[in-house]
């Protein structure tokens, strides 16, 4: 008996109803259920819910990049100009950071 080979693009045609299933065992992995319930087997599911769900999100995240590869996916002048934007918005934070934790070092008792 030989076994089919996985066809990909079926399972990410299916990725959004299996990133709901693999939720529904992470949200019943976190309910306390009695041993008698006839849930509890499923319970133990949590940690393959999340597998499942990085699993679809990184074939996602992988499909969608393969449509739109380019070599260089921002030209250089578009990327100067967020280097510099970031930088700004990096040293703003930082500076209100330390002065806030200044604020409370140097705060009189």
């Amino acid at each position: 008996m030989k076994i089919r080979d996985v066809e990909w693009a079926s399972v990410s045609r299916y990725r959004s109803e299996l990133m709901g299933l693999a939720i529904l065992f992470v949200m019943l992995f976190h309910v306390s259920l009695p041993r008698s319930d006839m849930f509890f087997g499923l319970r133990r599911m949590g940690n393959i819910g999340v597998d499942m769900f990085f699993f679809m999100s990184g074939m996602g995240l992988w499909f969608s990049w393969i449509k739109t590869f380019r070599a260089y996916p921002i030209p250089y002048p578009s990327f100067l100009t967020l280097r510099n934007s970031t930088s700004v918005v990096s040293y703003a934070s930082i500076l209100h950071g330390c002065l806030w934790l200044a604020h409370f070092i140097f705060l009189p008792f």
